[in-house]
Parts: C-alpha cells; structure tokens; sequence
C-alpha cells in the first residue's frame, strides 16, 4: 500500500531546516505512527511529548498539522504545519515554537525514511 493510500501513518521522514538553522543544528526526524506525530530531538533533548495529527487530503497531497507540547522548561508549544507532495518523496512545511510567548517560525525540508 502506498503513502497516498494509507496516509503518513507508520512514516518516518529526514527533517532538516532551512537557513542558517540548519548549519548550527544537524538534522531531526519527524516520526508518524498510530495517529500520532513527534519530532526526535524535541522529544529527546526538550520534553516534548507526542500528540496526535490531523490531514487533511488536496489535490497536490496531504497537508498535516500537530501541536507538541513540553512541560520540562517552563510550558511550551511548537506548532508544525507541512505538506506531502503526491508522487514525491519529500515534504516542506513550517514550524513556530512559542516559549514565554516569544516565537521563532523556521520552514523545513524532509524525506520520508525508507523502511527496510
């Protein structure tokens, strides 16, 4: 069953971002599975926990959407919105962490992690 069939469940995609973010930072994965999404390294290195996902199908792909959230340094939301482009491997999206209300929006390149 294809991407396109099935839908981003049981997907893992190689997530680097654009500009200057990306030189300082190497690269996260973003990880659906069982009607939930979360980002590796927020996960591991910030708290944050695993929430679920909504799509919502256009004739381009499959645009999606998540909110994570972290209680480790203080209350903190991150905000992902991204785009699977039918017949490609890759999507690209934004993401806009909001800590004490302060923002910081990054855009994002990934491609999905072929399980073998």
């Amino acid at each position: 069953m294809t991407i396109e069939e099935k839908g981003l469940d049981g997907s893992t995609w190689k997530m680097q971002c654009r500009g200057l973010n990306f030189l300082l930072r190497g690269r996260d994965y973003l990880v659906f599975e069982d009607g939930k999404f979360f980002s590796r390294h927020l996960r591991e290195e910030h708290g944050f926990i695993q929430a679920p996902y909504e799509i919502i199908r256009t004739k381009m792909g499959m645009a999606w959407s998540a909110t994570l959230t972290s209680m480790t340094k203080g209350i903190s939301d991150v905000v992902w919105m991204g785009l699977y482009v039918y017949g490609e491997n890759r999507m690209e999206g934004t993401y806009t962490w909001t800590v004490g209300g302060k923002k910081k929006v990054r855009s994002f390149v990934a491609k999905r992690v072929v399980q073998r």
